[in-house]
């Protein structure tokens, strides 16, 4: 449900981040495929402040860091 759109960590996302990609995305399930190099994580970790604690909040990691506050979650699409 709802209540699983955050979690403790922040969620390391398929798509690569680039600054300018959502002024040209489609409205409805943005993705992008090209790669950047780094990709987009999203939300917050357990500690970071509220604004941060948000599914909308993005930032970027190369993944060659470890981060404690990152993570991935397992999905299944609906049938």
């Amino acid at each position: 449900g709802v209540f699983n759109l955050s979690g403790n960590v922040a969620e390391w996302a398929r798509d690569w981040y680039a600054p300018d990609y959502y002024a040209s995305a489609p409205a409805v399930d943005p993705f992008n495929g090209t790669s950047t190099g780094t990709h987009v994580l999203r939300g917050g970790g357990f500690d970071d402040s509220d604004n941060v604690g948000r599914a909308s909040y993005r930032f970027t990691s190369n993944g060659t860091s470890r981060l404690y506050y990152a993570g991935f979650r397992c999905v299944r699409r609906g049938e």
